[in-house]
């Protein structure tokens, strides 16, 4: 397994974090895209989110099967154009800072 710490600071509690499951900016497209081929074939294989206390950094870890399967989800150019171009803009529009934390074999 291959676990993926990332954290999301945003400037204040009336900035929302950006959500790919609700975002109206991810198409059905794309969501069915990555259900079909990271979810359901088991190469992502397991998401959680936790809030700190002051409410202004989420911290997300991501499980990918293993080292090669996040780097194929890191160079897929569907992602890449489709859900990393959308998330990253909207981040940098609303002045959210994402940094990967630590990436390692679990």
């Amino acid at each position: 397994m291959y676990r993926v710490i990332a954290k999301h600071t945003r400037p204040s509690t009336g900035v929302e974090f950006f959500n790919h499951k609700t975002s109206p900016l991810i198409s059905q497209d794309t969501g069915a895209y990555i259900r079909e081929n990271y979810i359901i074939t088991g190469k992502i294989v397991h998401s959680e989110e936790s809030l700190s206390e002051n409410g202004l950094e989420l911290t997300v870890t991501s499980i990918y099967q293993d080292e090669a399967t996040y780097n194929e989800w890191k160079n897929d150019s569907t992602i890449a154009e489709q859900f990393y171009a959308v998330s990253n803009s909207y981040r940098e529009a609303n002045g959210i800072i994402s940094v990967i934390e630590s990436a390692e074999s679990v």
